[in-house]
């Protein structure tokens, strides 16, 4: 900045300056004294080095002093290197931490005179490299201490995530250190910067305090209020096995709820209740319960979710896979279910040819006429289908008859037995009752074949291609 100018003799900087820069009034010989200006923070290295200073005042606001500011002072007598630094003026009250490098050995701590507040003498005695100096005066104005703090907020209450500033005005207004230290009583509720940003974390009370340099302290209060719980999201109806798992995930509105805590309970826990640990449903039998979520901030809010737990179908099964029916023969097919005590699910029937039998909702089929139909059984649960099915083959009816003649052969009642006379060595004569049901079989050896029957008034009796309906009576 003016490195090497030899004009100046001596230099006042009321300029805002806050800092000299390093090497800034280097070889300045002609330069004797120096008054730094209010607001200068910073010295750097070698501001004043290979020059001629006599005298320095240092403001306040200095805080860093850096090695080598005052290196290789000139006596003005001669080239030779000797320090003929005789006076500085510190006005900091606390002594700035420097390093002995700053003078580098160009000073005569004996003869060079340091001028300091007063009532801070014994501070400068105390100090590292400034206790080096056998003349310490503290004949500069002394500290004026803090006599009053004024907020800039009083108590004051936010919501949780709100934010304030706060400013503090310390008096009287010539104080020499107007620093602030602010502090909270309780960091969980609210904290505080350095520049007074106060933010609000957690429901409750908490004081701010704001310290001066002196010990002085002045506070306010500050009440967070919760921000409350307005809707909670859950689903509303499930329907579950039970063997099955679930986990609920409430979501909870606004999502900057102060406190999002919940509690659960139910209609029946004997059906299902939630673990309140990690919000896992508890299933502990079948049937509907209603599970309810409350939010826990006083706000009132809750949702509730319908809960169906079922026993699961596995498979279902029909008690026959094909039946022969005469026209207008009817019988009933059953449906078994795997387990036994599965429940929710509905059953229904339904035949593939209605012009050859029909079914109706209990299984019970009616034949109309010859021709082949599929009885389909499907059990409905939870939008999960299960079937089965049943092959029906309607044959023709042949009526009126006691004693019939195919051909050769005859048949015959007598006595509660049926007769088969005449039947061809090889074939076989099968008799079922009016269900479909299996009731003998015999195979012809070139003898009559004689089924004594007492049990039903008719049955169909099947040779070869032809069924027959025989009356017993």
């Amino acid at each position: 900045m003016y490195a090497g100018d030899y004009s100046i003799p001596s230099f006042v900087m009321k300029l805002p300056v806050t800092k000299i820069e390093n090497n800034a009034f280097y070889a300045c010989f002609s330069l004797g004294d120096i008054e730094a200006g209010d607001g200068i923070s910073h010295f750097g290295s070698e501001s004043f080095g290979n020059g001629t200073l006599h005298s320095i005042s240092i403001p306040s606001s200095v805080t860093t002093i850096e090695n080598y500011c005052f290196n290789a002072l000139r006596h003005p007598s001669g080239d030779s290197y000797y320090g003929n630094l005789e006076e500085i003026k510190l006005y900091s009250f606390k002594p700035i931490v420097i390093s002995e490098y700053i003078f580098n050995g160009f000073i005569d701590y004996s003869n060079c005179v340091l001028h300091v507040p007063a009532g801070t003498i014994d501070r400068y005695r105390n100090a590292e490299v400034w206790k080096n100096f056998t003349n310490i005066i503290d004949d500069l104005p002394g500290e004026v201490v803090a006599e009053k703090i004024m907020l800039s907020l009083e108590n004051t209450t936010l919501k949780c995530g709100e934010s304030a500033i706060i400013s503090a005005t310390v008096l009287p207004e010539n104080t020499s250190d107007k620093t602030i230290r602010w502090s909270v009583s309780d960091e969980s509720v609210i904290t505080i910067d350095q520049n007074g940003l106060i933010t609000a974390l957690y429901p409750g009370e908490a004081y701010v305090y704001a310290e001066s340099a002196n010990g002085l302290m002045e506070s306010l209060l500050i009440v967070v209020e919760p921000i409350y719980v307005e809707h909670i999201e859950i689903p509303e109806s499930i329907v579950i096995g039970t063997t099955e798992q679930y986990q609920f995930t409430p979501v909870i509105y606004p999502e900057n709820a102060s406190i999002k805590d919940i509690t659960w309970t139910t209609s029946d826990s004997s059906v299902a209740e939630v673990n309140a640990d990690d919000n896992s449903l508890r299933i502990n039998g079948t049937g509907t319960a209603v599970i309810s979520c409350h939010a826990t901030d006083e706000s009132g809010v809750s949702a509730s979710i319908n809960v169906n737990v079922i026993r699961r179908i596995a498979s279902i099964s029909l008690d026959r896979y094909s039946v022969t029916l005469m026209e207008k023969q009817t019988t009933q097919l059953t449906a078994y279910i795997d387990p036994v005590d599965a429940t929710d699910y509905e059953l229904q029937w339904q035949s593939s040819n209605e012009e050859v039998a029909t079914v109706d909702s209990n299984g019970y089929i009616e034949a109309l006429a010859a021709g082949q139909t599929m009885i389909t059984t499907t059990a409905l649960q939870d939008g999960n289908i299960y079937n089965d099915e049943c092959l029906i083959i309607v044959e023709k009816e042949v009526t009126g008859i006691t004693s019939i003649s195919l051909d050769e052969i005859k048949i015959l009642v007598e006595n509660g037995s049926l007769i088969v006379r005449n039947l061809p060595v090889g074939i076989t004569a099968t008799v079922y009752n009016l269900s479909g049901t299996l009731i003998a079989q015999k195979q012809s050896i070139g003898e009559d074949i004689i089924f004594n029957l007492c049990n039903n008034p008719v049955y169909i009796l099947s040779i070869g291609n032809h069924n027959l309906k025989v009356y017993m009576k």
